[in-house]
């Protein structure tokens, strides 16, 4: 079937506010369109337009069409199941219903484009599930459970599951955001593979410019208008220059080196031979790990390799099997709400954890009760001091509006002042650059250096963050762990952990 979508002057409006205007553009079988712009430009809104998720206003209706096999249409129900979307939303909606499905009937559900696989699968659907699975790296998974894979492979799972309906375009919102470098070059080369083999169209939105993709249309959606680029900045294609250039390096005297030998920073968590194990399979394996006031780590490490769970460890959320010791501030029996209270946390999963009609303050202020947006009975004082706190970092225009309304990366800011408006003696932060365009990275740096000088000069938060873009985050962290398989194969100073990265093939 030879599909094509047309649009001619759409506009799209969200409520009272026009989200898209005069859009004049076009996709065809064997296409492959990359679609840049700042988080909250509108990106994920086009793609759901062209999906059919989202209609044009009344006046521009007939704007959209879809011409299928040379009869053109208007309403998208005709080919809803050869266009496929592949979204952030999905696996929160996974996480949100707790569906732990095995990755095998998440990935065959994809032949009905529903939940479940309501009949049986037959032989050929099964050869087709797992050569897809072993196409994204992920054979020998198929009976493990969808909720604890990390991100990315979740993310490469979801992409699999679109896979299986065979679509004639495939329609894709940040497919690299979760994965690390050796992962995306491998995503962006089997896309390529599709578009030439299968004759098969590909809108994806990215903001990473490492993608192997030649021939392809770049796209840039601003001031509600979609115009094309040329090329890709170069910024972001260099992230140890693109670090160097917004992020100075800590001034020695403000570095930790400073301090008196004498002097030993207070232990706030020590891991002592830690084995954790989920669904009957070790994930982490002899884990000794030691935080002190004022340290500053990066955990390096390929999707799957166990990040997330090491950070949710030390959060309190995942306990050790028999024999392994975890201690907080000397403690090793201490309540969730009191680790609540000390630690702060940012993860992907945690923002499907509030309703979506929560409002940015409430999300905030629920940071200073240590709540998932439960802020009843606040004080005028502390009222104040969220309007304050979000006024502080310019994003007061923002007070009001449900989280469901914002963009990727209007959200992960509001999830990181959560997290900092405690003042947290801990800050965990589990890919926190993840979906974010330039101008909100270099915003996103610029707090973490702050707090990392401020750790060094005072002694006072420790930070313990996960990333696959250790060049971005060098000039302020010192230390650097790498986990392979579960393990921590290294651990120490952090040019020297970027360097052992390296060498294994990350980056």
């Amino acid at each position: 079937m030879a599909l094509e979508i047309i649009l001619q002057n759409v506009d799209v409006n969200l409520g009272q506010k026009k989200i898209l205007r005069n859009i004049l553009w076009g996709v065809k079988s064997g296409e492959i369109h990359i679609i840049q712009g700042d988080n909250g430009a509108g990106k994920t809104t086009f793609l759901k337009l062209l999906a059919g998720k989202i209609w044009p206003t009344p006046a521009t209706y007939r704007g959209r069409t879809y011409i299928v096999n040379g009869q053109s249409h208007h309403n998208p129900a005709i080919i809803k199941d050869k266009i496929k979307l592949v979204c952030p939303e999905d696996y929160n909606f996974y996480v949100q219903h707790n569906l732990n499905l095995k990755i095998l009937d998440v990935v065959l559900s994809g032949l009905n484009n529903s939940v479940y696989l309501y009949t049986r699968a037959q032989k050929k659907d099964l050869k087709k599930a797992a050569s897809l699975l072993e196409l994204f790296g992920l054979s020998g998974l198929q009976e493990k459970r969808f909720l604890t894979l990390s991100s990315g492979q979740a993310q490469k799972v979801l992409i699999a599951r679109a896979l299986m309906g065979e679509p004639q375009i495939l329609l894709l919102d940040e497919p690299g955001a979760n994965l690390d470098h050796k992962s995306r070059t491998t995503l962006f080369s089997i896309l390529r593979h599709l578009v030439t083999q299968n004759s098969c169209a590909i809108v994806c939105t990215t903001h990473y410019s490492d993608i192997p993709l030649t021939g392809a249309n770049f796209w840039e959606i601003k001031n509600s208008q979609i115009r094309p680029k040329s090329q890709y900045p170069e910024t972001n294609s260099n992230p140890e220059k693109f670090a160097q250039t917004i992020l100075p390096p800590l001034k020695p005297e403000n570095q930790q080196s400073h301090i008196s030998n004498h002097f030993q920073p207070a232990t706030v968590i020590q891991v002592h031979n830690v084995i954790v194990q989920r669904n009957n399979k070790v994930v982490l394996d002899d884990i000794h790990f030691q935080l002190k006031k004022g340290d500053t780590w990066a955990i390096l490490g390929e999707n799957g390799s166990g990040k997330s769970t090491f950070l949710r460890l030390l959060l309190g959320e995942i306990h050790p099997l028999p024999g392994g010791d975890i201690k907080w501030w000397g403690k090793s029996k201490i309540s969730l709400w009191e680790l609540r209270q000390k630690i702060g946390f940012v993860s992907p999963e945690l923002r499907t954890m509030f309703r979506p009609e929560t409002t940015v303050f409430e999300l905030v202020a629920s940071g200073l009760l240590g709540t998932l947006g439960i802020c009843r009975n606040l004080t005028e004082k502390q009222k104040n001091s969220v309007l304050e706190w979000l006024h502080k970092w310019k994003a007061d225009t923002l007070t009001q509006r449900p989280i469901h309304t914002l963009s990727s990366g209007q959200l992960q800011k509001a999830l990181l002042l959560r997290a900092l408006i405690n003042n947290p003696k801990v800050l965990l932060l589990d890919e926190p650059l993840t979906g974010l365009d330039e101008k909100t990275r270099y915003y996103f740096l610029s707090i973490l250096k702050t707090v990392a000088e401020d750790a060094a000069v005072n002694q006072t938060t420790a930070l313990v963050m996960s990333t696959h873009y250790p060049q971005e985050v060098q000039h302020f962290i010192s230390k650097g762990i790498i986990l392979n398989q579960g393990r921590i194969v290294y651990q120490g100073n952090f040019k020297e952990s970027i360097n052992a990265w390296l060498n294994q093939g990350g980056i």
